[in-house]
């Protein structure tokens, strides 16, 4: 009985020690700098040292560590953000889409597959997370896109890269959509269509 309950015991520690040593701390965010959009339209942080470039035409803001490589498996960070506005809320929807989708295509292999949804918020406003990824070499090439509903603008996030690297650059992610502030957003309508 006693040989029962010492390998009965054994086998949990050496289970709890296997769990234990599965887990690992998640990395720490880089460095973060303050970044204003030329057009005004919101602020955040975004990885210091790393290239911004923002397209004034799409509305689009491209991050990119520097020296920034354009490889399939390099980090990468897309940011849109839209001003959108029409009286009817289906038309409006479709205008949203309408920027979403370009957006999202640009960027994401059509054979990229869905690993994970889930929701968040940013800037206080509900969000739609969407995991991807796709066989890479020896790896996977994968990312994430984040879907802002916002009454007044079409915003969305989007990062990948190689697996590894992505995985380790999740916290930074996670903390440019945690630091994004939308300036003067249209107020959300009350019910009855008040407007604070």
């Amino acid at each position: 009985m006693r040989k029962k309950i010492a390998s009965g015991g054994l086998l949990i520690s050496l289970l709890l020690a296997l769990l234990l040593s599965a887990c690992k701390p998640e990395a720490e965010s880089l460095p973060l700098s303050d970044y204003q959009n030329p057009d005004g339209l919101y602020t955040l942080q975004i990885p210091k040292d790393w290239s911004a470039e923002y397209d004034a035409e799409k509305k689009v803001l491209s991050l990119k560590p520097a020296p920034a490589a354009d490889q399939p498996e390099s980090l990468q960070v897309f940011i849109l953000t839209v001003p959108v506005s029409h009286p009817n809320p289906d038309a409006k929807l479709t205008m949203i889409k309408a920027e979403f989708e370009p957006f999202l295509e640009a960027h994401i292999d059509a054979d990229q597959q869905i690993i994970n949804k889930g929701e968040t918020s940013v800037d206080r406003m509900n969000a739609m997370i969407v995991d991807f990824g796709k066989p890479w070499q020896q790896s996977y090439l994968t990312g994430r896109e984040v879907l802002v509903n916002s009454a007044s603008h079409a915003i969305a996030f989007l990062g990948l890269g190689e697996e590894k690297a992505w995985q380790n650059f999740l916290p930074t992610f996670r903390k440019i959509l945690e630091s994004y502030h939308l300036n003067s957003p249209e107020p959300t309508p009350l019910p009855g269509g008040y407007r604070p």
